[in-house]
């Protein structure tokens, strides 16, 4: 809807002013296809380009309702959950972390802003009405049959004059730094878009990362409890033997200290896993990790071929914000440039005039129409033009460089991670090899403590020997899974397949 005034005004002729109103209103600008019509027609007969020229994108509306949450997320609770699941952990987050739904908001924020800027780019059309009376006396000398030159006589004279006038002024020219703001509004909505699915990554792969080291933290912790437990049944059996006179008190003393190096170390275990468990809850916006159970998740090397990532879909995702600047950027610079912005208003009037001349109320009527084109040309400051360009100009050359920077990271990255995967693979299938070793030793050694060719200290060695190397295949596993994912993260891919 285009912005109208009104202005409707009564004057005396001899200076008192009667009365004076105007009323304004501003809407946005009318999206009725036949007016549409008619201004791109009256554009291509003006030699202006028409809608479809326009180099920054469609100029339709852009959807400026709320940003739904996912569908899931009307099932998912807030701040209450007993047992949790990765899948369930990660789609909590997108419900529910802070990041993601300040994002969402940012998109809803950069749709009214769009609304607002491309409101302002809008034809203006003026109605005005404005009603005048003349009367007094008039004193006549000549001309005037029968009347004695020193003798004046005074004749009564009276006026009426009405004028309507409705003026149009097309947009096209002297409001062209709007239809640039819109362009880099509707970018603007492609930017918040873009870092609302970056929000979603770096949560959904922090989750994913968190809820790992929780639950690595908690087979570590059942070790250290059967390790305790053994330890804890070997200090009382030596107990035993001590009170029967088959040990030495200083066996006794040395199992003691064991079952409390191994309490403390237990305890460090479980301290480590309430830390990691917080910083998991902490993502998924719960403040109380009491009662709060994990599912447990296959801890395994994937069997996808880390080689086979494609490079182009890294660099689209890891660019697309600072393409879209780059863009925005390139708009700011041909808005400073377009200088020249002449001012073109059509009008037509209509004005009745009315007089009444002396005694005999003689009366002269008048009818006038008037049609007019009206352009007003303000001569450009170009030194201002000149430094606002240098500055927007500099400032994309910055973005440029920052494309360069993450096209070279993106890379660089890859190969890290992709490198990364290959190194740990052989790792986790060495110490899946040494674990089958130590476990038929450890088998063996039962057996000769049965027959009394071991003794339980060298067992117990031997049991160690195999949690050091099963504690070591979990942190090998945890950090083959945190590279796989950053690998997906880089690329822009979800964590888990079909989590949304």
């Amino acid at each position: 809807m285009n912005r109208k005034s009104a202005k409707m005004s009564v004057e005396a002729s001899n200076g008192a002013e009667i009365g004076d109103r105007r009323l304004d209103k501003t809407g946005a600008r009318s999206r009725d296809w036949i007016r549409a019509w008619l201004i791109g027609a009256a554009m291509t007969c003006a030699g202006m380009p028409s809608a479809q020229a326009w180099p920054y994108g469609d100029d339709a509306e852009a959807d400026s309702g709320e940003v739904a949450a996912p569908a899931f997320c009307e099932g998912i609770p807030r701040q209450s959950v007993g047992r949790l699941s990765l899948p369930g952990a990660i789609k909590m987050a997108l419900c529910h972390n802070p990041s993601v739904v300040k994002a969402r908001r940012d998109v809803r924020s950069a749709r009214l802003n769009y609304d607002a800027e491309d409101a302002k780019y809008a034809s203006e059309v003026e109605f005005t009405v404005n009603e005048s009376y003349q009367f007094g006396d008039t004193s006549q000398i000549e001309n005037v049959v029968n009347v004695d030159p020193a003798n004046p006589t005074s004749i009564r004279s009276n006026s009426e004059r009405t004028y309507m006038s409705l003026r149009w002024t097309a947009p096209w020219w002297y409001k062209s730094e709007f239809k640039y703001e819109a362009a880099k509004s509707r970018l603007g909505i492609q930017l918040a878009e873009a870092r609302l699915n970056r929000t979603e990554q770096d949560v959904m792969f922090s989750v994913y990362k968190a809820y790992l080291a929780a639950l690595v933290q908690k087979h570590k912790l059942d070790i250290e409890t059967r390790k305790l437990e053994a330890i804890s049944d070997q200090s009382k059996t030596q107990q035993r033997n001590f009170e029967l006179g088959r040990a030495s008190e200083v066996g006794v003393v040395i199992e003691e200290g064991n079952l409390l190096n191994q309490q403390l170390t237990a305890g460090d275990t479980r301290e480590a896993m309430d830390t990691k468990m917080n910083e998991l809850l902490g993502w998924l916006d719960i403040k109380n990790a009491t009662g709060v159970e994990l599912d447990d998740y296959p801890l395994e090397p994937g069997k996808s071929d880390v080689h086979a990532y494609d490079i182009d879909r890294a660099l689209q995702f890891q660019t697309q914000e600072v393409n879209i600047q780059i863009v925005q950027q390139a708009v700011e610079i041909d808005k400073h440039e377009d200088v020249w912005k002449p001012t073109v208003s059509t009008w037509a009037g209509y004005s009745p005039y009315i007089k009444s001349v002396g005694t005999s109320q003689s009366r002269e009527i008048n009818d006038l129409v008037t049609v007019g084109v009206e352009v007003q040309v303000e001569l450009p400051n170009f030194e201002a033009r000149d430094a606002a360009v240098k500055v927007a100009s500099h400032d994309k050359t910055m973005l440029d460089e920052q494309l360069r920077g993450a096209i070279d990271d993106t890379r660089s990255q890859s190969r890290q991670f992709q490198n990364k995967l290959t190194k740990l693979t052989e790792q986790i299938e060495l110490l899946d090899k040494l674990r089958k070793v130590q476990e038929r030793r450890l088998e063996a050694g039962r057996k000769s403590v049965e027959l009394g060719t071991m003794n339980p200290m060298e067992y117990r060695n031997l049991e160690s020997n195999l949690d050091a190397t099963q504690t070591q295949r979990l942190d090998k596993l945890f950090d083959y899974l945190v590279a796989e994912a950053e690998l997906k993260h880089l690329h822009g891919i979800d964590v888990l397949a079909n989590i949304r």
